[in-house]
């Protein structure tokens, strides 16, 4: 399934949306800060990713389960 030469395709597919949203952050916070003038926006916005992202796993999970 996973052959020596597809290895660093399959490797930097898979890595490519982490590389993304970590170089698109500081940009978002910012804008994100200057929208709002606060940090306060910034907290908020981390809190409902993290709540997204549980969600999203919970999901994964009952379905792998199912399924």
């Amino acid at each position: 399934m996973l052959t020596r030469e597809g290895y660093g395709a399959i490797n930097g597919a898979m890595g490519a949306p982490a590389m993304a949203s970590k170089a698109a952050a500081p940009v978002l916070g910012a804008l994100v800060w200057r929208a709002f003038g606060s940090y306060d926006a910034l907290v908020i916005c981390a809190l409902v990713g993290a709540v997204v992202v549980a969600a999203c796993f919970w999901a994964a999970a009952l379905t792998a389960r199912s399924g």
